[in-house]
């Protein structure tokens, strides 16, 4: 396992990544909880959560415990990314 890669600025900007993306899901569901309906759908927090899954792939090569081939890569559409800056800007 390479440790050193903890510390490095790509591992650093995977973890803000995945801080934003949480965020933004409990926010949705903390909505949710007070009835005042979705700010995302079904649909879109799935994609939200596939672009989560591709990022601990990514961090697990960083860590050397994965080969390239096994990392995978997701971009959200950009109106779930414009909600999620919104989200993570009120914060």
């Amino acid at each position: 396992m390479n440790y050193e890669a903890y510390n490095s600025p790509e591992y650093q900007n995977l973890i803000n990544r995945l801080e934003q993306l949480f965020d933004a899901l409990w926010y949705c569901r903390q909505y949710q909880e007070v009835g005042r309906g979705y700010i995302f759908t079904p649909f879109q927090r799935i994609l939200i959560n596939q672009e989560r899954a591709a990022i601990f792939t990514q961090q697990d090569f960083l860590l050397g415990e994965n080969k390239l081939g096994d990392v995978r890569h997701h971009t959200l559409p950009t109106i779930i990314e414009e909600k999620i800056q919104i989200i993570n800007s009120n914060k």
